[in-house]
Formats: structure tokens, sequence, C-alpha cells
């Protein structure tokens, strides 16, 4: 059957589950709570589609489902899970929001090889997340904006792929390497 996560509404999960056929609606929420998983069953269509929000702060877990981020909706990785197989079963809608959300102490999981973003943001929830991508020589893209919050100090690591940004950048941290340096208010 189906589940709708109606606007206004928030819903948390505090044990794992296994989900199908599910609605975020704009305006409505879902926390996956930390050291918890959230199983995708296949059925048929999309198995998750978020026009509102979904903050992963535990494991988003496929079987050979599919998931969706609409236009206006948001994926929150908050979590030291995996996500590039999750993200391969993804469609990310132009205008869909996607956010790497890490801290001092939490150093989120991050995919971006052979990734197309349309808004890709990396953000601090506390205190100076020193960031960097995971290895990769495939291209990331980001059709939209390129958001590098305050508190985070983003490098691009042992990542050996091209860097296509089509949109804004808007650095408030910095973004840093091989002959690559962009420093904040740009």
């Amino acid at each position: 059957n189906t589940i709708t996560i109606r606007n206004v509404h928030t819903i948390t999960i505090t044990s794992g589950v296994s989900i199908d056929q599910t609605t975020i609606e704009a305006g409505g929420e879902v926390i996956i709570n930390t050291g918890i998983a959230l199983t995708l069953a296949n059925g048929a269509g999309t198995d998750l589609v978020i026009s509102g929000t979904l903050k992963n702060s535990g494991t988003l877990t496929i079987s050979g489902s599919t998931w969706q981020v609409t236009s206006g909706g948001t994926y929150i990785h908050n979590s030291t899970s995996g996500i590039s197989t999750p993200l391969n079963a993804a469609t990310l809608d132009d205008g869909s929001n996607f956010k790497y959300l890490g801290s001092s102490s939490l150093n989120t999981s991050m995919s971006v090889s052979n990734r197309t973003y349309s808004n890709l943001f990396f953000e601090s929830s506390s205190g100076t997340w020193n960031a960097s991508f995971l290895s990769g020589s495939n291209p990331l893209t980001v059709n939209g904006i390129l958001t590098v919050g305050e508190n985070v100090n983003l490098s691009k690591g042992a990542f050996t792929g091209a860097l296509n940004f089509n949109g804004n950048i808007d650095i408030y941290g910095s973004f840093s390497g091989d002959n690559l340096t962009i420093a904040a208010g740009k």
C-alpha cells in the first residue's frame, strides 16, 4: 500500500523499518535516527519519493528498489554509513537538494565520483567540519548551486575526476585541492 507523509508532519524513525511506495510531501519530514536502518523494499514504480525532507542519520538500504528527490525536495546525509549504493538507484530531479551534513565529531560518508547533482550542499551541524571527497576518477557534476557552508573546510582529497559546476558556487567556508582554491565569499 501507499504511505504518504503529509505536509507539516514530521515522522521520526527510531527502529529498523522497511517501506515501499512512500511519498514525503513538500513540507513533510522524515528523520532516521542514528544507528537505525530504513530499508526500501522493491515494489511497483518508485519506492520512495522525497518532495519534502528526509534526514538520514542512520542507514538507507535498498533492495532492488528506486527512490527520487523531486524539485524542491531535500535529502540530508548526516551519517558515516555509505551512500554510494543507494545513490546508484536514485533520481535527483532538477531543483532537488542533496546535503552532506557533518561536524567536528562526525565525518559524513560522501559519494561524488560519477555523480550528477542538482543543488549540492556541504554543511556543518557543529564545530568545524574538515571533509574530503572519497577517491574516484569519474566526474562530479553540479547543475544547480554548489554550497560549502560556514565552518566547512572541503578538500578534493584523493578525488581526481573533473569538477563540472554549471550553476552558482557559494563558498562560506573553504574548498581546496590540486590547483584549486576557492576562498570564502566567492
